[in-house]
């Protein structure tokens, strides 16, 4: 699958994560703001990691090559990185002889990432087409 398709498909899986935790809260008195839903949401468990195996055998050997703080900018990127060849790591250790290779597509269409990896104003931006705002106006 290509990655385009892969983000598509996490972005959505994202968006049904936010629609689960207001549908848990729906019997709250208070509404719930925007920013509550995307910090549940976000550590919430995906179904995947959502990337292709050559972007992910590409990225890990950039951080082995260049260093993590080299290679990934973005926080929430990180944490995914680092999790990820972790992952690929305790798989190769649990199963002697298994390389690089197998593990990473073992980890990959087997295991799921602990939570989204979503920066909280990209979660907004793909939050916000659904949010439907509603003002009251209070007369005297």
């Amino acid at each position: 699958m290509k990655t385009d398709s892969l983000t598509k498909l996490r972005n959505a899986n994202f968006v049904q994560c936010c629609a689960a935790v207001l549908k848990r809260h729906s019997q709250d008195s208070a509404p719930m703001p925007i920013a509550r839903v995307i910090e549940e949401a976000l550590e919430c468990q995906p179904r995947a990691y959502y990337m292709s195996y050559d972007c992910a055998a590409r990225k890990l050997r950039s951080i082995a090559r260049v260093g993590l703080e080299k290679a990934v900018v973005d926080k929430p990127a990180r944490e995914m990185w680092t999790e990820l060849q972790e992952k690929v790591e305790e798989v190769m250790q649990r199963h002697a002889g298994i390389d690089f290779s197998k593990a990473l597509s073992f980890t990959l269409n087997f295991c799921r990432p602990k939570k989204f990896y979503i920066s909280p104003p990209m979660a907004r931006r793909l939050l916000q087409p659904y949010v439907r705002y509603s003002i009251t106006v209070r007369r005297g």
